[in-house]
């Protein structure tokens, strides 16, 4: 067996700095790692609160927009600019007075277009 010299444990101190400075980098590296995916878990988190809001109001909307009598969908006609005529597939259930509006509406065009 070879007898350690001085300079054999010189060497090895200095090996021995070296590993502590790249385990503390490694160390560092994985703290910074670990902070992103926090910060990435965070934003899945708030994305699918998000979603889950977003379905919600689709819900919130479609029960405004549909109601069911006797077994039957009808669709609610509120004429707020989101009623696309070509694409209703049920029934439409208006208010009175939409009905009267619409009522005379045509009698108007009727008697224009008549004279």
């Amino acid at each position: 067996m070879k007898d350690i010299t001085t300079k054999d444990w010189i060497d090895l101190i200095n090996e021995n700095k070296q590993l502590h400075i790249q385990i503390a980098k490694a160390n560092k590296r994985v703290k910074e790692l670990e902070r992103k995916v926090e910060a990435e878990r965070f934003k899945k988190e708030e994305f699918i609160r998000w979603v889950d809001s977003l379905i919600e109001e689709q819900k919130e909307l479609r029960e405004q927009r549909f109601r069911t009598f006797g077994n039957e969908e009808y669709l609610i006609f509120f004429d707020d600019g989101e009623d696309y005529p070509d694409s209703m597939v049920a029934p439409v259930v208006m208010s009175a007075d939409k009905f009267r509006e619409l009522y005379y509406a045509r009698e108007q065009l009727r008697k224009g277009q008549d004279k």
